[in-house]
């Protein structure tokens, strides 16, 4: 690792106020189904928010994981199916899902 990518992956561990909005988010609506979708692979975490808003899908704490190789996004429970589905259907690459969540 490079003295850059140290003084970045530093920097980040103080970024406090993006997990604590999402944790807000979660109890705000009684939970959420997550999600991770692979960084790098034509989507990023504001791509992948107004995708699934222009399906009625209200997602939140859109935000690289620590290694930034994977987008972790929270969504309604009720709506997990069919975020499941519009990210499938445009091709985003689904790292992990919600249990129960069905190639439909």
């Amino acid at each position: 690792m490079s003295a850059f990518d140290t003084l970045v992956d530093f920097g980040a561990g103080f970024d406090w106020i993006t997990p604590a909005w999402a944790f807000l988010q979660d109890f705000r609506h009684g939970g959420g189904a997550d999600f991770g979708i692979a960084a790098g692979y034509g989507y990023d975490s504001g791509d992948i928010k107004r995708m699934l808003k222009s399906y009625g899908i209200d997602a939140w704490g859109a935000m690289l994981n620590r290694d930034g190789d994977t987008v972790m996004i929270t969504c309604d429970k009720n709506k997990a199916q069919l975020a499941y589905n519009v990210l499938r259907q445009k091709g985003a690459v689904i790292m992990y899902a919600p249990r129960g969540c069905t190639n439909a």
